[in-house]
């Protein structure tokens, strides 16, 4: 992640319109990683940070639920929700500053929870179920599609009872949510045009998203820069009259951004990085729910800049202390042959 970061810095006052900016972006990511590398070196038992985790995370969650459905229900409007412009019905946000936030938030702890699920209590587990439920009522279409990939990847993977216990009570409790309030019929219209507008990306914000893409392929194309980037969240220093119109300050899809930002070298140092980090983990094939999760939702905004994903990563057991209980020696335990990686 260091070479990721120090060529981003080097492509960032080289190429960048203002590259104090864009090196206060650079730093402000480090700080984010930074605290990956301490959670690594010096926490211990970290299933025990994942249930603390769980309990805070799932606070806000059932917070934000509630304001959700008081809204749906009497029409009150408490914090922690929000209407967009143009939408018809009501987004949790929680703490975060926009859904996609909350909602990556939301889908990446849920898998985190379920990869330690071994060793955590049934009260965890539930608590985790109203994290997602949170997660859902984001209204993101891509914490839709990572939560459905975590789902599936965990069914597929672990046919327990406490893993079908979990989905069960996941899919019961979208199906009350989902058919509360004597209005239901009514405001239920936009959730469902909202999960039938998931591949339609001639409109509303999806409309928004593809036009600055094709922006950005563009700006890359016309400055030859396609190995090299133009600095890190650049795109908004040369569109200004996006942030203004639009109300957004950054490149909506991390992975653009990165190319955008620091090219081909520096978008493939970070999926090296990425890479590095799954297959450090004791078992990947469990860890690998959250890392698409990951990659989907990041798909739609730049989480990476932020701590949370970060820490995140640092709390899966990596089994190289021997003297650890790692999830590796716990599966291969239970079922020798099951687990080769």
């Amino acid at each position: 992640m260091s070479s990721w970061l120090l060529f981003a810095g080097i492509a960032s006052i080289f190429r960048s319109p203002q590259p104090v900016s864009s090196l206060y972006i650079v730093v402000w990511t480090a700080a984010s990683i930074f605290a990956l590398m301490v959670t690594l070196r010096y926490m211990e038992k970290r299933e025990e940070l994942v249930t603390v985790g769980t309990y805070a995370i799932g606070l806000v969650s059932a917070l934000s639920l509630l304001a959700w459905a008081a809204n749906q229900t009497l029409g009150l409007h408490f914090p922690l929700t929000i209407s967009d412009t143009g939408d018809a019905f009501v987004r949790i946000v929680g703490l975060s500053f926009e859904p996609n936030i909350m909602g990556a938030i939301c889908c990446l702890w849920f898998a985190l929870v379920l990869y330690w699920r071994e060793r955590l209590t049934r009260r965890v587990l539930v608590i985790s179920i109203v994290i997602a439920m949170a997660g859902v009522l984001t209204m993101t279409r891509a914490t839709w599609f990572s939560l459905g990939i975590i789902l599936l990847l965990t069914l597929l993977r672990r046919r327990k009872p406490v893993t079908q216990n979990i989905v069960g009570v996941f899919l019961i409790s979208l199906t009350v949510i989902l058919s509360m309030g004597s209005g239901g019929p009514t405001w239920l219209l936009p959730l469902l045009d909202r999960a039938s507008s998931i591949f339609t990306l001639d409109s509303g914000t999806a409309a928004f998203r593809i036009t600055s893409w094709r922006l950005a392929f563009s700006d890359i194309q016309s400055n030859d820069s396609i190995l090299t980037g133009l600095g890190s969240n650049s795109f908004s220093q040369r569109h200004g009259d996006l942030v203004s119109t639009a109300r957004i300050d950054y490149l909506s899809n991390a992975w653009i951004a990165q190319l955008y930002d620091s090219g081909l070298i520096g978008l493939t140092l970070l999926l090296v990085g990425l890479f590095a980090l799954w297959r450090r983990t004791s078992t990947p094939i469990e860890s690998l729910g959250f890392f698409l999760g990951l990659g989907a939702t990041s798909a739609l905004t730049s989480s990476i800049w932020f701590a949370f994903p970060w820490v995140f990563m640092a709390l899966f057991d990596s089994g190289e202390n021997p003297k650890s209980n790692s999830l590796r020696q716990i599966y291969e335990k239970k079922r020798p042959l099951s687990i080769r990686l």
